[in-house]
């Protein structure tokens, strides 16, 4: 799995080298250049994957949903992080999956009060938190503080969204989904908390 990555890691090195040296950019751009393609690939890999995934059990929009949010707080929040890419891919792809064959299951249970209030409290917990500098992340003290504001502006449109969808009779299992997305999103947070993955100012 290592040397996967690693061959991975070089193809996209190669890539970038190639095309900085056809462009006439400086090495610093390389730079800046290579890490956002790797960022770009392997959100792409993740994305394609669980699309897949969304097609052959006919969930893509339920994937979708998930997905969209949970990305939206995880933008800025950061939390738990992976060290190698394919630990990142496994866990991401998990995720999707377990939470949504978890949300069909409350779905048919009628559970949905119960991840109502679950997400309230985790949407409070977010909120307290902001944000958890991870080495991905590697935020400056301005940075952090920008990053807490907006996931905490992110927190509050996406719980006004779910207010306004339930109001508007949207599908429960899709308001649930998005609920869902904050409660992954406080729990990753408290975990890379509570294992010390946190980059302390």
């Amino acid at each position: 799995m290592i040397k996967k990555e690693k061959r991975t890691k070089m193809m996209i090195s190669n890539l970038c080298s190639k095309i900085a040296q056809f462009a006439e950019v400086s090495s610093e751009q390389e730079e800046v250049f290579e890490y956002i393609v790797k960022c770009f690939v392997e959100k792409a890999v993740v994305f394609i994957t669980i699309l897949l995934y969304g097609y052959l059990r006919n969930d893509v929009l339920q994937v979708l949903v998930f997905y969209i949010f949970c990305m939206l707080i995880r933008k800025h929040s950061g939390g738990l992080h992976m060290n190698t890419f394919y630990k990142c891919y496994i866990g991401s792809v998990l995720l999707v999956i377990g939470m949504t064959e978890l949300n069909n299951m409350f779905n048919i249970k009628g559970c949905f009060w119960l991840v109502f209030i679950i997400n309230l409290i985790c949407a409070v917990i977010v909120m307290v938190i902001g944000c958890v500098n991870n080495p991905e992340l590697d935020l400056t003290t301005e940075e952090l503080k920008y990053n807490k504001e907006q996931t905490r502006q992110t927190i509050l449109i996406i719980e006004f969204i779910i207010m306004i969808s339930y109001i508007l009779t949207v599908k429960k299992i899709y308001i649930a989904l998005c609920c869902e997305a904050v409660i992954c999103c406080s729990v990753l947070l408290v975990i890379a908390k509570l294992i010390g993955q946190e980059i302390k100012e």
